[in-house]
């Protein structure tokens, strides 16, 4: 699947028929979209009502913590940030 900047809002929004988001899911089978725009588009509500998206969610700690991946499984899981927290780290564009 591709993933894209803003590659989730079909998802938030619940809204998988529009012109983005059927360029976004062009080559995925129809269960998978609907699946993932479920599982997005539910936990954006959940944590709307009660600020907790799951109980399958961990919750953040810092960089080290578990990131959601949704794809045909979604799931937790740990990765490796660092070279990505690095090159974020030394872009001080932002300062004079």
């Amino acid at each position: 699947m591709l993933c894209a900047h803003a590659m989730d809002l079909p998802c938030d929004f619940n809204c998988p028929e529009y012109g983005f988001s059927a360029f976004i899911f062009q080559k995925d089978p129809k269960e998978v979209v609907e699946k993932i725009v479920n599982d997005v588009h539910s936990r954006w509500i959940q944590f709307i009502k009660t600020g907790n998206p799951d109980s399958q969610w961990p919750q953040y700690t810092g960089y080290q913590s578990s990131v959601m991946i949704y794809d045909r499984e979604t799931k937790a899981e740990q990765l490796d940030c660092s070279e990505m927290m690095d090159v974020w780290g030394d872009m001080r564009f932002y300062e004079e």
